[in-house]
């Protein structure tokens, strides 16, 4: 239930940061992680909010997720993408690789696109090219072709060609 709950303040807190509204997304953040202190999504909104403003080091935002990764391997994944974003592609590669040993993030995007970008980095051409194809594959929908090409068709057999979808993604904890 504490997970639930972090889960769905980590969300109010990205929507509120797109309101423009920083400090009550923190406060809500912090509200999540005083329920479940190993939140993935909630320790690395939160760390990486505080490195952008320049409130904490991205060596800080490493130890945390470190941390966090103790109690879910998803904060692995996030953990990739931070080293990504601090130019350390190889720990990121490493982060990443680690993190898809995971069943569930095998089929995140986001990982698959996070490693290429990593392998790229280091010149790892055709490895880069392997992971870019992976998530390309991903985002295919069976003979419908890919995701946005299924809503297309699904939207105009409903006569909803210009309707507003919000899509969401939910990773049970194992």
């Amino acid at each position: 239930a504490a997970e639930l709950r972090s889960s769905a303040l980590n969300n109010r807190a990205v929507s509120l940061l797109d309101l423009g509204r920083k400090k009550e997304a923190f406060a809500t953040l912090d509200e999540a992680l005083k329920l479940d202190a190993h939140h993935a999504e909630s320790v690395y909104n939160k760390a990486l909010l505080e490195w952008r403003d320049e409130i904490i080091t991205d060596d800080e935002v490493v130890r945390r997720l470190k941390e966090a990764k103790q109690v879910s391997r998803r904060a692995g994944l996030y953990l990739g993408f931070i080293h990504i974003e601090r130019a350390a592609a190889d720990e990121a590669e490493e982060e990443l690789v680690e993190a898809l040993q995971d069943y569930e993030l095998t089929k995140d995007i986001s990982a698959w696109r996070a490693l290429g970008d990593a392998l790229m980095a280091q010149e790892k051409y055709s490895a880069a090219d392997e992971a870019y194809q992976k998530a390309l594959e991903l985002k295919r929908i069976d003979d419908t072709g890919y995701f946005d090409d299924a809503l297309k068709k699904v939207l105009s057999l409903a006569s909803l060609p210009d309707a507003n979808v919000i899509a969401y993604t939910y990773y049970p904890s194992r």
